[in-house]
């Protein structure tokens, strides 16, 4: 009973009042959670911000035998992972992050190329760039680099003013034979925005269109707030 009322606040969208209630009714019960609600508990419980409560349900399932064995058990814990290692994104908590990781690591879980970008992402929302770095070469040699591990480096070199390092690793996508997509273009398109460069604008307005790839709504939002930044006087 107690199960299928916090499942339908969940349903209801009204995650922090089911993650409440499952701390003050369901946890000092002893009440033990399937792997869907357990799951769904984890993400809810990250979504508001109570990393603390993500990492308990996320633990405890990992410890729990009924929760292990399988790929579809695997690819489960991946996911509540790859959700705490989100949260601690947010609380700007990287060795929370990093220690989630080693945990992995330590059970011999296959890391996955969403627990490595969700990882490397973390590490650049931290300002950690040291271990940015350190995890984009490791994916590297574990030939578990994509495209969204190169947006993600290559958004933080525009952050902080690398252009060079930017095209850099433009160049290394195209010699690994990996397409720059919407999300690599609006984030170059951006940087030159910033930088009142109306040419680079343009120029990778017709690369785009060469790489067949199309412009979206984000891309139109970039070219509009070019037009509102002028070069100062």
């Amino acid at each position: 009973m107690s199960m299928a009322f916090c499942s339908a606040l969940l349903t209801c969208d009204r995650k922090k009042e089911a993650c409440e209630y499952y701390e003050h009714e369901m946890l000092p019960k002893g009440v033990m959670l399937d792997v869907m609600l357990t799951n769904s508990l984890v993400k809810a419980a990250a979504s508001y911000g109570n990393t603390a409560l993500a990492k308990h349900l996320s633990d405890h399932a990992t410890a729990r035998p009924a929760f292990a064995g399988g790929s579809n058990a695997n690819a489960s814990e991946l996911q509540r992972h790859a959700v705490l290692i989100k949260a601690y994104s947010r609380d700007g908590n990287v060795s929370g992050a990093s220690e989630v990781v080693a945990r992995l690591k330590q059970r011999g879980t296959p890391l996955t190329s969403l627990i490595h970008n969700c990882y490397l992402d973390a590490c650049v929302q931290c300002g950690d760039m040291r271990a940015a770095l350190t995890q984009f070469d490791e994916m590297k040699q574990a030939g578990l680099l994509d495209v969204v591990g190169y947006n993600t480096l290559l958004k933080s070199h525009l952050a902080r003013g690398r252009p060079d390092d930017a095209r850099a690793l433009l160049q290394e996508m195209a010699a690994c034979g990996l397409q720059a997509n919407k999300v690599t273009f609006n984030e170059l398109l951006h940087a030159k925005v910033v930088a009142m460069d109306t040419k680079g604008v343009w120029m990778l307005i017709d690369d785009m269109q060469r790489a067949g790839v199309r412009a979206n709504s984000v891309t139109c939002s970039i070219l509009l707030k070019s037009l509102t930044i002028r070069s100062p006087q």
